[in-house]
């Protein structure tokens, strides 16, 4: 009797290490790719970094105020843009591009005379400084930092044909080469007269507008040049009066992967039950689940996994690797059955709601689920993927800080302080659109789940 019971501990040992050894190959299998790529914000410095300013004539207003904040960030940028830079070449443009030399780069923001139109006074607001012009040069120059500054008025003209294929164009090639397109709106301070204005209207009510900043180049470098004008400039003024985005291919930085998940991403309902089913130290979580149970549920922020500043990706769906324990001889051969591939519907996306996502396991109330026998062990490895990025709310802020030429009689007539930027939410709109289309559907993170399905 004794050496029956010492043959039983025996065989339940070996079949338990047998049965794990089964459960680590599995894994194995599943994680061949480690999705965490561990990035860091360090950069080296770039080799050229090309900055480009505005001189059009509505841009005098910003330089006016003692405190405007466009002349504290210019300023702090021409100082610190070699901390990101090995060397540095400025220019001025609208009426053409023109180099500055360094003893020059000082009057950007203390003289009036550095936005002085030389055309004819009827001609000069006809003139606007035109994105596209800037973009051409974008388009052919690689690795270097390309910063633009300007208050961003868009004309029609350049938002239909090939007006709008001069700024989309140049946008997708920086994407394609794996550069990266950094964009500020700043609300500064503003003193003097907006002219040109839809139609030739003029406006000399404003105490603010937005400028806007552009910088393409590798996302290192666009994130170090952030985190310089964060420390010293942006962090000091309320984040009502700036934003910032990121363009970029590179978007998922930090996946959650296997069992590394953060501790509150699972919603346990009734039936459920935390159990080791597979034994301790392996790389998935491990639940029991009764027939009556309600849906396991699972909520992350992409914030968390997404390079910082990046639009959320969207058209989030689960692929779903599902594996059955027949039965526990040891030999994973026989042991374990694959299901079809194209059979699984368990794991549904709920909702999104900005940055926060959730999805669920075992909905009841899903017609297309997949039947999975009872009394059952059985492996969940299920990768995030996402189809699409881009905004979901209206309250997007280039939406909120752009008008359009219908709308300009209401801001006169109101007198507003604030004056907005034409037709910035189209430009928004387009910037996700090539963003989009050079977005590739992608796992955004993976995680393996050991489940008893309880009689």
């Amino acid at each position: 009797m004794r050496i029956l019971f010492v043959l039983f501990i025996v065989f339940f040992t070996y079949s338990l290490h047998a049965n794990e050894s089964c459960v680590k190959e599995i894994l194995e299998e599943n994680n061949s790719i480690n999705l965490a790529k561990n990035e860091t914000l360090s950069s080296e410095k770039i080799g050229v970094a090309n900055l480009f300013y505005d001189h059009s004539l509505n841009m005098k207003g910003f330089i006016k105020p003692s405190n405007s904040l466009f002349k504290n960030f210019v300023t702090t940028l021409n100082s610190k843009i070699a901390l990101v830079s090995n060397d540095q070449k400025f220019y001025k443009y609208t009426y053409g591009i023109k180099p500055l030399n360094n003893s020059d780069v000082g009057k950007i923001t203390s003289s009036e005379a550095f936005y002085k139109c030389p055309l004819a006074a009827d001609q000069c607001p006809k003139r606007r400084a035109k994105l596209s012009k800037i973009l051409k040069v974008v388009e052919k120059q690689e690795d270097s930092l390309i910063i633009i500054v300007t208050d961003l008025f868009i004309g029609m003209d350049e938002l239909i044909g090939d007006g709008i294929n001069a700024i989309r164009n140049p946008i997708a090639a920086a994407l394609a080469r794996g550069d990266s397109i950094g964009v500020y709106g700043i609300k500064s301070q503003y003193e003097g007269t907006i002219s040109g204005i839809c139609s030739g209207n003029n406006y000399n009510l404003a105490t603010a507008r937005p400028f806007y900043v552009f910088t393409i180049g590798p996302k290192e470098n666009v994130l170090a040049l952030k985190d310089i004008m964060d420390k010293d400039v942006l962090s000091k003024i309320g984040d009502e009066s700036f934003n910032f985005n990121i363009y970029t291919n590179d978007i998922i930085k930090t996946p959650f992967v296997k069992n590394n998940w953060p501790s509150d991403t699972f919603e346990i309902a009734g039936g459920i039950s935390t159990v080791e089913v597979f034994g301790e130290g392996l790389d998935l979580y491990q639940f029991s689940i009764d027939k009556r149970s309600d849906p396991l549920k699972i909520n992350f922020d992409l914030k968390d996994i997404q390079t910082p500043y990046t639009l959320p990706v969207k058209d989030l769906y689960s692929a779903v690797d599902i594996h059955l324990q027949r039965k526990d001889s040891g030999n994973c051969n026989t042991d374990w059955r694959s299901y079809d591939p194209n059979k699984q519907n368990v794991v549904y996306f709920s909702e999104q709601d900005g940055t926060n996502v959730s999805f669920s396991i075992f909905d009841k109330s899903k017609n297309d689920r997949i039947s999975l026998k009872r009394d059952k062990n059985y492996i969940l490895n299920i990768k995030y993927r996402a189809k699409g990025v881009g905004v979901t709310s209206s309250d997007y802020w280039m939406n909120e800080w752009s008008f359009v030429c219908d709308d300009i009689g209401k801001y006169i007539e109101s007198g507003t302080t604030f004056f907005p930027t034409l037709n910035l939410a189209a430009l928004g709109s387009n910037l996700e659109d090539v963003q989009s289309e050079n977005f590739e559907d992608q796992i955004i993170s993976q995680m393996n789940i050991g489940i008893y399905l309880e009689r």
